[in-house]
């Protein structure tokens, strides 16, 4: 008689499937990891992630670090071991694109998107910033380094598109329909929850100041806006704001080419006066008719303030002339005008 033997169940090598799901990565976000697993009997994870795992299953863990983030599944049996790892890219800015047709062609509308550097907030309000004539999105945050520390100070996020053929369609200066291009920048932005939209804002210089005037008379996408160096053209003096909005209009009154007192300016364009863009802001919100004045020092000049209160729902209209400044917002001695400006039109958020 044969005795036929029970079979002997030695252990099998180990397969490991370990995937990141991830669409957006703000540096300290979530992102999902998702695994499974054969021929294990326990796993452990390591590098970004710690602490005991099932078998199969799923885990929401933080993007941390700038650059490479490696997250790390080991799993064993009685004498196999194997790990598996994904590597998660964080980043603190990001360059997007959108399609616009312009003139029957298709054409990639870049704009730049940068966060906080250390964000501990789950959402921040959005300052989207113009460049003049002849710049683009790049140039005007390497230009501007208190824009980055606002930034990095967790003030904000920052957003800094590029006008078509490095220019913004004020007055026919392109064919671009810029106001549909940062419209369509504004839903993208609204599918990702880290962008407080209900909190936006625009900032401009020069040409970016006049796309700043036209968006905030054409749409409602704006809580704040600061033209700087720059006041309304007269078209856009007739047009009705569709929503109440604060205003930081800056000029200087040597500037030569958006004149202080109006009329015909740079390619063109006719101009309203400084005061009269300011009171037709404050007239569509009314405030009060007669401004309060003061006068106090911008790094190397005199400043003369004109401000509207009492407007609806508590917005603001202020208007600025620098003394002895030409078409400029570098006015000396180290001053900060877009720090000036935020903090100006982070007022707005204390409403909340």
């Amino acid at each position: 008689m044969v005795e036929t033997l029970p079979p002997h169940n030695f252990p099998e090598p180990i397969s490991i499937s370990l995937n990141a799901s991830v669409d957006r990565t703000l540096r300290n976000r979530a992102a999902l990891l998702e695994w499974s697993t054969n021929n294990a009997i326990s796993c452990e994870a390591s590098d970004g992630w710690s602490g005991d795992q099932g078998l199969d299953g799923s885990a929401t863990v933080v993007v941390s670090e700038n650059g490479e983030n490696q997250y790390t599944l080991s799993c064993s049996n009685q004498e196999y071991s194997s790990s598996a790892s994904v590597v998660i890219e964080g980043f603190i800015s990001e360059s997007r694109t959108i399609n616009q047709t312009i003139d029957g062609q298709i054409f990639e509308r870049r704009y730049l998107v940068r966060y906080p550097e250390n964000p501990t907030d789950e959402t921040y309000p959005v300052v989207i910033f113009f460049h003049g004539a002849g710049g683009d999105g790049q140039s005007y945050l390497n230009r501007h380094p208190q824009v980055l520390t606002l930034i990095d100070e967790g003030s904000f996020i920052g957003v800094f598109p590029d006008g078509f053929q490095n220019r913004w369609n004020v007055n026919n200066e392109t064919s671009a329909d810029d106001v549909a291009f940062v419209t369509e920048i504004f839903h993208v932005l609204s599918e990702d929850t880290v962008f407080d939209l209900r909190h936006s804002f625009a900032v401009g210089v020069s040409n970016g100041a006049g796309i700043v005037n036209r968006i905030g008379k054409e749409t409602n996408l704006l809580l704040g806006i600061a033209p700087l160096i720059s006041q309304q053209t007269t078209y856009l003096g007739t047009i009705v704001p569709p929503r109440t909005l604060s205003v930081f209009q800056v000029n200087g009154d040597e500037d030569d080419l958006v004149p202080i007192e109006g009329g015909n300016g740079v390619a063109g364009t006719m101009f309203m006066s400084a005061k009269d863009s300011a009171e037709n802001w404050a007239s569509f919100f009314e405030c009060q008719p007669v401004p309060v004045s003061d006068e106090f020092i911008w790094g190397d000049h005199p400043v003369f303030r004109f401000g509207f209160e009492g407007c609806r729902d508590d917005v603001s209209v202020q208007y600025f002339i620098v003394e002895g400044a030409g078409h400029t917002i570098n006015f000396g001695s180290n001053f900060k005008v877009h720090q000036e400006a935020w903090s100006f039109l982070s007022r707005s958020l204390l409403g909340d």
